[in-house]
């Protein structure tokens, strides 16, 4: 029979975030799909996390190809079975963005493919296994200029609105809630009976 836990694929995992959400999600029963382009680095991750009782299984990929990504998620699958949770954070901690000031056209055409395309085919990848199930989420790092580092968790059939600009007083403007110890999907709302 096979496993029916649940996995989390982690993109653009490394030692430090990466790890860390591997770790947090298998305390909670999750199997783990790491994925980076590092063979090296992955390997020695998935020793160190199969080493701590965790089910992990290395993936290498160039997130910056976003062609790649559907037969990247068919492997995942093929060893899981399955993907309820996506972790999308391939830039480290040392990694910075350019300035709004200093941001031209060829940088954003040079980091497109990573920070935007990439995602889109990630999650585009996983919506129909989360749509046939009803359940799945995307979570993608959101740091702020001047504020600690924040999870965003976006279940499937729910999205919370965010602005970047402060909220005035004459409007009530919801903000992301950061991950709390536990990552939960919400099932979709059953259609009201007539």
């Amino acid at each position: 029979m096979p496993d029916t836990s649940k996995v989390i694929a982690v993109f653009g995992a490394g030692t430090g975030l990466g790890a860390s959400v591997a770790r947090r999600f298998a305390r909670e029963g999750f199997r783990v799909a790491l994925v980076a382009r590092r063979k090296d680095r992955l390997d020695a991750l998935v020793e160190q996390l199969t080493g701590e009782g965790i089910d992990a299984a290395a993936f290498t990929a160039d997130l910056s190809k976003p062609a790649e990504v559907p037969a990247l998620i068919d492997v995942i699958r093929g060893r899981f079975g399955r993907i309820d949770v996506i972790e999308y954070g391939p830039i480290s901690g040392e990694q910075s963005f350019a300035p709004a000031t200093k941001l031209d056209a060829v940088t954003l055409q040079k980091d497109s493919p990573l920070l935007l395309f990439t995602p889109v085919e990630v999650v585009r990848a996983a919506l129909p296994e989360w749509a046939e199930r009803g359940d799945g989420a995307s979570r993608r790092p959101a740091r702020r200029p001047g504020r600690p580092r924040r999870a965003l968790l976006a279940p499937v059939h729910q999205a919370r609105p965010h602005r970047a600009d402060p909220p005035r007083a004459d409007r009530r403007v919801t903000q992301p809630r950061p991950l709390a110890t536990t990552a939960r999907v919400i099932p979709r709302p059953s259609a009201p009976s007539a």
